[in-house]
């Protein structure tokens, strides 16, 4: 934009051929009062508009964080799932099985102890799965019990014995303990797989 319009001019007329015309000062102060004006709106969008911008890029860094964040985390997850699992296998498939197998002998002293306290004088009956007394009568032997009646019963499954003392009886079901066991491990398994597929 020229500025010859508001510089004074000094060179003679000659029959108007020259149409420009010299501002006066009150139009020349609102000219600028305008101009500034238009300059002021002009920043002041432009700031709205990059703090705008600035804060959809925040936001945007913000979920792209989170997401890597919560994939991360379940990524993590699945890891230390997939490291954990054969442990859960082994220890219910193999350790669980031979630690009650162990315990058999000595949980059924214990519960025969505990019968024989009542000090009653009708014989103690245990009942074991067919083809376990030949293992179990030493044990009971050199923990004293040699006045008791010691019978397989084919309806019991491993680790399983049934104690009488009269009318009293006792179940001893390792069995079932290491079923309940499983159970829950499976249980648990079958959950953490879902809650790591859903998120």
């Amino acid at each position: 934009m020229s500025i010859a319009h508001l510089l004074e001019d000094f060179v003679p007329r000659s029959g108007g051929g020259d149409s420009r015309q010299l501002m006066s000062d009150v139009a020349l102060e609102e000219e600028r009062l305008e101009s500034f004006e238009k300059g002021y709106s002009a920043g002041w969008e432009d700031a709205l508009a990059a703090q705008a911008r600035e804060g959809e890029q925040l936001k945007a860094d913000l979920v792209d964080g989170i997401e890597k964040l919560n994939f991360s985390y379940h990524d993590a997850l699945q890891q230390l799932f997939e490291k954990v699992e054969p442990v859960f296998e082994v220890l219910t498939r193999a350790v669980l099985p031979e630690a009650i197998a162990e315990a058999f002998g000595p949980q059924i002293v214990e519960e025969l102890k505990q019968m024989s306290r009542t000090g009653a004088e009708v014989p103690l009956v245990l009942s074991v799965p067919t083809g376990t007394s030949a293992a179990i009568q030493p044990v009971l032997e050199a923990s004293g019990f040699t006045e008791l009646t010691l019978t397989e019963d084919e309806t019991l499954g491993p680790a399983q014995a049934s104690l009488r003392l009269g009318n009293t009886a006792r179940e001893v079901d390792g069995a079932g303990v290491l079923e309940a066991i499983r159970d829950a491990v499976d249980t648990f398994i079958y959950q953490t797989k879902e809650d790591i597929r859903h998120g």
